[in-house]
């Protein structure tokens, strides 16, 4: 009973702290794990004796805390001299015979074995398999998630860093690897090796790393900044020319990697393959790989550079706690992004972080059960798609925001900084605001400590010629996905163009809602696009190309195909796919109902003959590429409308768009694109739909359209209506007036398509139409 209750007076403390993360690296600083390990694949066990040097971090210690799940404790020794503990299959307690204080040095020497286990998820723990056995650092599911503790007693935190011996006993027909560099292998004279690894940098726990199979060494070197590096990469006899093909560009990314981000400071470069085909783990200088990717070919060339990254983001600067995970896997994502630009170029570069931005966006809500900041994250989803992809992103927009040389410049002495240390997010931002000079609160409010996304768009801008130039003034807007407060501090790129292919970009720099500015151009702007070479992660995903012949034209995320069918000069289109609601209507319609979802924009540059069809993707699936869009909102295809507007002056009309497609997914079809923006809409035809006009308009007619020689505009009325004429462009070109009951002829000058605004007296839209001049 004594040795029951001692057990509550010690343990309840202690599992109420480890419920709340706190971390014993508190009280007890590791210096080095010496790890003697006997690992039987066949049995599926492991036996060890894990000795431990140790620094109190505390006076008057009176108990030694330990992490070690699911194994057996034999005994456990303190200087040499055998010791009492407390072990509840998770924390291990070693009770010294005297109260340590601060600095006392320590060597604790645990005998223990088991079968060691795998986390719920799957994902993490210690394998065995067929004739390999394997460890993966952390646990997907389990909190907290570092994993150290399912193959040896340890302090199992980010906090915490070591540096490590291994002494690993298998059958002599196998090859054990580590973390570090391989002093000797050992015959033991009895069927059995000891290999004997050291890892001479200090990492944490999750880090330390053990992989036994038939393993044979594809040895290289890399000449690096300050020193060469061996290269060994261990697969299964028979994989070895795989190998070098799949990992062809390794020393070129190790290359680059150390130009942006710093010199790699550790031992060795290793790689070990291992059955496992959920992913790969980072372990410094051991990376678990998965051995189905060494294929012989570069299809994965992006998953051994993102564990290759780690070595600056993750190992090397540490994140501080599970809730700033970004730090780890938000970097190595925009790392194993770019390396595409300095290994291809920059546009495979911006294709791929785009597109990591596109499934951030669209699917983190629903991967992660919910929206989040970056910091703090809840640690159920630590390893989710809003830390990898969003993280990635925001790096992108940082990078961006900051301009490259200072960046680099600022992440290489970050690295160096945080050198074998841990970083919080706050520590981050307080270092990037000493190092660049740039006070980076706004930044880290918005984009790290705030769930959702800022959108940015381009509301208006105007001309005023000035001399031989043009001052033209700008209008920004900002408007909010799943977030309350506007960003600050903003800097966003709005390029100018005209009709003659002429193009000034320039930064707009504004707090809150609206901001703007006025620039002089040499060219008179016809069009503004907002963002125009992505630097920007935020409520937006576009694309932008030239057309020069007819083909079939996706815009990369924005689910908008056009298809050229004929086109008589170059045009330039920018798709913008807005993640937020469209602007409402500013006269309601009865029975036509706006979607609160997202809406796209198209701007640019158009010649005046063209025949442009544009697809429009809907959706209401909920597995695939295409889950989410709609949903909530479309209840029946069959009430789909295609809704447009040629800016925010004018108010949405309904298209002529026609759907193709299921009651899940398809597109509305429209036969000509024109500039401007598009959205979908609900329309319940049950709802008597009456244009509101004054009781004596009576519809205006067009006839004959389309035409090769004009066309007459008539009403039926006494009184004065006004239109305007604007090209596919947007560009007005023409503006008249119809007198009573009168016709008026209106001649195209060149063939194209052309919108006809018609306004009453007061200024008032009464209603577009559309008109096809023909050669």
């Amino acid at each position: 009973m004594i040795k029951q209750i001692l057990f509550l007076i010690l343990f309840i403390p202690t599992i109420i702290l480890r419920g709340q993360i706190i971390n014993h690296s508190d009280t007890l600083d590791i210096l080095n794990y010496n790890l003697n390990l006997d690992i039987d694949i066949s049995g599926q066990t492991i036996q060890g004796i894990a000795q431990i040097t140790a620094i109190s971090q505390v006076d008057n210690l009176t108990y030694f805390p330990l992490d070690l799940q699911g194994l057996t404790v034999d005994s456990v020794f303190i200087n040499d001299t055998i010791c009492n503990f407390l072990y509840n299959d998770t924390l291990l307690h070693i009770l010294p015979s005297h109260v340590y204080h601060l600095t006392d040095t320590v060597l604790l020497s645990v005998y223990y074995h088991g079968h060691p286990g795998i986390d719920p998820s799957g994902w993490g723990g210690f394998y065995f398999s067929g004739t390999t056995a394997y460890n993966l650092g952390v646990g997907f599911q389990d909190i907290p998630h570092n994993y150290g503790r399912v193959w040896f007693p340890c302090l199992d935190d980010f906090n915490d860093r070591a540096t490590y011996d291994f002494h690993i006993t298998t059958a002599d027909n196998l090859v054990a690897v580590c973390n570090g560099t391989l002093i000797e292998t050992i015959n033991n004279g009895n069927g059995t090796k000891t290999w004997h690894w050291i890892l001479h940098q200090s990492i944490p726990s999750y880090l330390a790393s053990v992989a036994v199979s038939n393993y044979v060494l594809v040895p290289d070197t890399f000449y690096g900044m300050q020193d060469t590096i061996p290269i060994g990469i261990y697969v299964a006899s028979g994989d070895s020319a795989q190998a070098v093909a799949s990992f062809a560009n390794l020393k070129q990314i190790l290359a680059g990697y150390e130009q942006y981000f710093g010199p790699y400071q550790w031992e060795r470069i290793g790689y070990v393959g291992v059955p496992f085909n959920s992913g790969a783990m980072e372990h410094a200088t051991n990376i678990a790989y998965p051995a189905v990717v060494i294929d012989g070919t570069s299809s994965y060339e992006y998953l051994y550079a993102h564990e290759l990254s780690h070595h600056w983001f993750g190992n090397y600067l540490t994140c501080a706690s599970a809730e700033d995970m970004w730090i780890n896997e938000g970097w190595a994502v925009f790392a194993e992004a770019f390396y595409h630009e300095f290994l291809y170029d920059k546009a495979t570069y911006l294709s791929y972080i785009m597109n990591i931005h596109a499934n951030a966006i669209h699917m983190a809500q629903y991967d992660d059960g919910g929206i989040y900041p970056l910091y703090p994250m809840p640690q159920n989803v630590t390893y989710g798609t809003t830390t990898y992809q969003k993280g990635a992103s925001v790096v992108h927009t940082l990078r961006n925001y900051l301009g490259d040389s200072l960046f680099f410049d600022a992440v290489r002495a970050y690295v160096s900084n945080f050198a074998l240390t841990n970083v919080s997010s706050y520590d981050l931002r307080n270092f990037l605001t000493a190092y660049t000079g740039v006070d980076m609160t706004d930044f880290f409010n918005s984009w790290v400590f705030s769930p959702g996304y800022p959108h940015f768009s381009v509301d208006s801008f105007s001309v005023v010629p000035n001399g031989g130039n043009f001052d033209v003034t700008v209008f920004i807007r900002q408007r909010l996905r799943d977030r309350t407060n506007f960003t600050n501090s903003n800097r966003t790129e709005v390029t100018f163009s005209d009709d003659s292919w002429h193009f000034q970009t320039e930064t707009v720099n504004f707090s809150g809602e609206f901001g703007q500015a006025t620039f002089s151009l040499n060219f008179n702007p016809t069009h503004a696009y907002m963002d125009l070479e992505n630097k920007i992660c935020d409520a937006r995903t576009s694309d932008s190309k030239v057309i020069s012949n007819a083909a079939t034209i996706p815009f990369h995320n924005t689910y908008l195909t056009l298809y050229v069918n004929q086109i008589s000069d170059s045009a330039f289109l920018q798709v913008t796919h807005n993640w937020i609601a469209p602007d409402t209507f500013k006269q309601e319609i009865p029975g036509l109902y706006l979607t609160d979802k997202r809406y796209w924009k198209v701007e640019g540059i158009l010649p005046n003959t063209f025949n442009i069809t544009a697809r429009f993707l809907y959706s209401k699936a909920t597995t695939g590429s295409y889950a989410y869009l709609d949903n909530g909102f479309l209840t029946s295809p069959d009430s789909l409308v295609l809704l447009y507007r040629r800016n925010s002056a004018d108010d949405w009309q309904i298209t002529n768009a026609y759907k193709q497609g299921t009651s899940t997914n398809g597109y509305l079809t429209l036969d000509t694109i024109m500039i401007g923006e598009y959205a979908f809409g609900i329309w319940n035809r049950t709802i008597t739909i009456r244009e509101k006009m004054p009781e004596d308009t009576k519809p205006i007619k067009i006839f004959p359209n389309p035409s090769n020689t004009g066309f007459y505009f008539q009403q039926q009325k006494k009184s004065v209506t006004n239109f305007k004429i604007f090209n596919a462009s947007g560009k007005q070109i023409f503006s008249g007036q119809i007198i009573g009951e009168d016709s008026y002829l209106w001649q195209p000058d060149v063939p194209g398509l052309y919108l006809v605004s018609f306004f009453d007296s007061k200024g008032k839209i009464i209603t577009k139409k559309q008109v096809l001049a023909t050669e």
